[in-house]
């Protein structure tokens, strides 16, 4: 399959974890802690077949020349992703995961020595700016407390890609993801016993949780990063910002949400801005070594 196409299916994955995770608690009955342990057991099942098809009984070797740290923050991410749905809206949450995914891959980039040319800013501004435009109306009203947590799932989002971004070529991208969802459950099952008060188990929330965690992450993410290394790390945070559009569009066609001038308008901004980025690149302005 070309770059194009698995990046793209990707973004769809990630948007999808969105939208599975708003019916999951607008239209079931299961708590935040739940939904997140069966995401992530899921995810973890599935990559781990997959993985012993790739690569048999070397799957075992690879783990060991992975740390801990993804594993931390894929945890931190799906957790925070979670509890902050239960207040704030797709759109909302959406555009404070992805700014916070992208400013942390652009600061820690920028620590790193890099430095960007003025197209490519501009293109991330330009990006950003119809983020602000998409979800504006609904800025003025959110939780502090959720909106706070998706801040934080988004920068821990932002540490995981870079944690994928910088895997060895002797370590498969389904071995990467496979070992961190592993791992991440056993992060998960006995940080959910915190939570024993309000756990509450729904058959449905279930199944939306097993669709977001066997296919939305676990297949998602394993395409996600067998691209990553392929992209610098300008052009992989500005592709995500794509990701709020394309949550917007699925709920139109999922959830029967109307479509106006404003989604229309910020989708040509977005994508502009993200096209400016990735034009810079190909012309070699600057670079990221990743």
């Amino acid at each position: 399959m070309s770059l194009i196409f698995i990046t793209l299916i990707s973004l769809i994955a990630f948007a999808a974890n969105s939208i599975l995770c708003r019916i999951a608690f607008s239209q079931t009955q299961i708590d935040p802690a739940s939904f997140t342990l069966i995401r992530i057991l899921s995810g973890s099942i599935v990559l781990y077949y997959l993985s012993r098809y790739q690569l048999g009984t070397k799957v075992s070797q690879q783990t060991k020349q992975i740390s801990w740290w993804p594993s931390f923050y894929l945890f931190t991410y799906m957790i925070c992703f979670s509890f902050a749905y239960i207040s704030l809206s797709a759109a909302t949450g959406a555009l404070i995961l992805f700014a916070a995914v992208q400013l942390t891959i652009l600061i820690k980039a920028y620590v790193a020595g890099t430095r960007y040319s003025i197209i490519q800013l501009s293109g991330v501004v330009v990006a950003f700016a119809g983020l602000v435009y998409l979800v504006f109306p609904e800025l003025s009203k959110p939780s502090l407390f959720h909106a706070g947590l998706m801040i934080l799932a988004g920068c821990a989002w932002g540490a995981y890609t870079l944690a994928g971004n910088n895997t060895k070529a002797s370590c498969s991208s389904l071995t990467f993801s496979w070992i961190n969802f592993y791992r991440a459950s056993v992060i998960a099952i006995p940080s959910t016993g915190l939570f024993i008060s309000t756990l509450q188990f729904d058959l449905s929330g279930a199944f939306y949780a097993i669709l977001s965690g066997a296919l939305a992450s676990g297949i998602g993410y394993a395409l996600w990063y067998s691209v990553l290394p392929k992209l610098k790390s300008i052009v992989s945070a500005s592709i995500q910002l794509t990701v709020p559009v394309i949550t917007a569009v699925l709920a139109i066609w999922l959830l029967a949400e109307p479509i106006d001038k404003r989604l229309i308008l910020s989708a040509f901004a977005i994508l502009g801005g993200v096209g400016i980025s990735l034009y810079a690149k190909s012309r070699k302005l600057t670079g990221i070594n990743n």
